[in-house]
């Protein structure tokens, strides 16, 4: 059984990926991106990607199981 404050933390976690994605999907259609914006974009998907990781890292750490 999965404790509910993971249940939450993993429901703030995809809830804020789709908010980030949307964002990022719109700034990366606009035709006035410069160089700068776009590698500012990717250091905050790395960063997003360095979050999960470590989230994953702590569940395992709990024993929870990654089953998707």
């Amino acid at each position: 059984m999965v404790p509910n404050y993971w249940v939450s933390a993993l429901r703030e976690q995809g809830d804020l990926t789709k908010e980030v994605s949307k964002k990022i999907r719109t700034a990366l259609d606009r035709p006035d991106l410069t160089q700068d914006q776009a590698l500012s974009i990717c250091g905050l998907v790395e960063m997003g990607a360095g979050a999960l990781d470590r989230f994953i890292r702590s569940a395992k750490q709990q024993n929870l199981s990654a089953q998707y």
